[in-house]
C-alpha cells in the first residue's frame, strides 16, 4: 500500500524508496532534471498569474496553471521532494478554488507563495526546504 508505514520506513536519506532501482548517479540526474523542469514550471505559473490577475475569469488560463502546479507536485513526489510537493499541493488547492462560481481570488496575492516555493526549489537541501516552507 503506497504511504503505508513501513514504506516510509524503507525511504532512504534521499527520499527515494530504497527498492527505487535506481543508483546514485541516477538519483541525482533525475533530482537535476526535475529542479530544470520545476524551473520551467514556475515560470509559467508565475506569468499565468500575471495574467489572470488582470482578468480572473480567464478559465483558460486558471486550467494551465493547476496543470503545471500539479505536474510540479507529482514530479516533486517522484523524485522525494515531499516539502515541494506538499507545497504545491496547498498551491493547488488555492487556485481549485477559484474553480467555484462566483470565487473572488486574489491571484497576485499568490505570487509570494510562487518565490517560497521557488526558493524551495533551489535549496535542494530538507533542512532549509523545511524552514522556507514554513514561510
Amino acid at each position: 500500500m503506497i504511504g503505508d508505514k513501513n514504506d516510509e520506513d524503507k525511504r532512504t536519506a534521499d527520499g527515494l524508496g530504497a527498492d527505487s532501482g535506481f543508483d546514485a548517479a541516477e538519483i541525482e540526474l533525475l533530482r537535476e532534471l526535475f529542479t530544470d523542469e520545476a524551473a520551467e514550471h514556475l515560470e509559467a505559473i508565475a506569468r499565468r498569474l500575471d495574467e489572470l490577475a488582470g482578468d480572473s475569469e480567464r478559465f483558460d488560463l486558471l486550467d494551465d496553471v493547476l496543470r503545471k502546479t500539479h505536474t510540479l507536485k507529482g514530479s516533486a513526489a517522484t523524485v522525494g521532494r515531499t516539502v515541494i510537493a506538499a507545497a504545491a499541493h496547498s498551491l493547488e488547492d488555492a487556485l481549485a478554488r477559484a474553480r467555484v462560481p462566483g470565487a473572488r481570488v486574489n491571484f497576485a496575492a499568490l505570487l509570494p507563495a510562487l518565490d517560497t516555493l521557488r526558493a524551495i526549489v533551489e535549496a535542494e537541501d530538507p533542512e532549509r526546504e523545511a524552514d522556507l516552507s514554513e514561510r
